[in-house]
């Protein structure tokens, strides 16, 4: 029996398994959100990230390529990269797969010599988990520029009215740095 149709066969084992390890990478916060129950709409995160584990297995059975990793990733990634969690407890579950499936497949792997495809399979979780990291950050600097744009907008109001004029084009080229005063 190759690995796939291991990790196929105990699919709902392993799963499992990665949603418990993957609640301990995450804050306080996000674990008590994680751990409570509900379907999807009564724990809206729980049911994107559940979502989101079981289609990267999936994809990485499949061997999914970058681009379907992206695809797979995007949702989970933006919700965690709201929750102000570190780059390590944002994409961390990731790496928990290997975790999961050595603890679950742990004899089976050795007494099958599935050895070199664990190894492989590794190899896609640490590439999963590579752009993971790509999309948080991204996602993390979008959200930056965002708030560095709302300030920017809200001191430029405060500016106008206390009287004081405001170039625009000066305080949008070079980070609202220069102003003019009248008065």
């Amino acid at each position: 029996m190759t690995l796939r149709l291991l990790l196929e066969d105990r699919r709902q084992d392993v799963l499992a398994d990665w949603h418990k390890r993957s609640q301990a990478v995450h804050s306080e916060g996000m674990r008590a959100l994680m751990g409570r129950g509900g379907d999807q709409f009564s724990n809206p995160v729980k049911g994107v990230l559940d979502e989101a584990t079981a289609s990267l297995y999936a994809a990485l059975l499949e061997g999914a390529d970058r681009e379907e990793l992206v695809l797979v990733l995007d949702t989970p990634v933006r919700l965690l990269a709201l929750q102000g969690l570190t780059p390590s407890q944002a994409v961390g579950f990731v790496f928990e797969l290997k975790h999961a499936v050595r603890h679950v497949l742990g004899k089976e792997i050795g007494k099958r010599g599935l050895e070199r495809e664990v190894l492989a399979l590794e190899q896609r979780i640490d590439e999963a988990a590579l752009v993971a990291f790509d999309g948080y950050m991204g996602c993390r600097e979008q959200l930056l520029r965002l708030r560095t744009n709302d300030e920017r907008r809200t001191t430029l109001s405060y500016l106008k009215r206390a009287g004081l004029e405001v170039s625009t084009d000066a305080a949008s080229s070079e980070g609202a740095g220069q102003r003019g005063a009248n008065g």
